[in-house]
């Protein structure tokens, strides 16, 4: 038996990638005969699917750990946003601008926004 080990970046990002791939096969195929040939049955499950990989990022899954997602701007998107006049995003440590942890928990009230504006 080899000797426990860290996953590799590679390994980690085939995990999730393996993860998401099983989340849209779950969603594909889950009955919901509330839905079943309706127009909402696509949308629910398209959200299904969402909800799910957040919810693996934020660290609500017993087979992987949660995720740093922070953004990764490039280092001229500053400068360029600021001469536009648009707002910009920072650059920084990946965990001080981690977004990750509650995601899943807010797709209600995005919803409502959408919805509202």
């Amino acid at each position: 038996m080899d000797k426990p080990r860290a996953w590799t970046t590679d390994e980690v990002r085939e995990k999730f990638i393996e993860h998401c791939l099983h989340m849209a096969k779950y969603w594909a195929e889950v009955k919901d005969p509330a839905r079943i040939g309706s127009e909402s049955e696509v949308h629910a499950r398209c959200e299904g699917v969402v909800f799910s990989i957040l919810s693996a990022l934020d660290g609500c899954n017993a087979a992987l750990p949660g995720f740093i997602v922070a953004p990764d701007p490039h280092p001229d998107d500053t400068d360029f946003n600021i001469s536009q006049g648009n707002n910009y995003y920072p650059r920084s440590e990946p965990s001080a601008n981690d977004i990750a942890g509650s995601m899943h928990e807010l797709i209600s009230k995005v919803k409502k926004k959408e919805v509202a504006g």
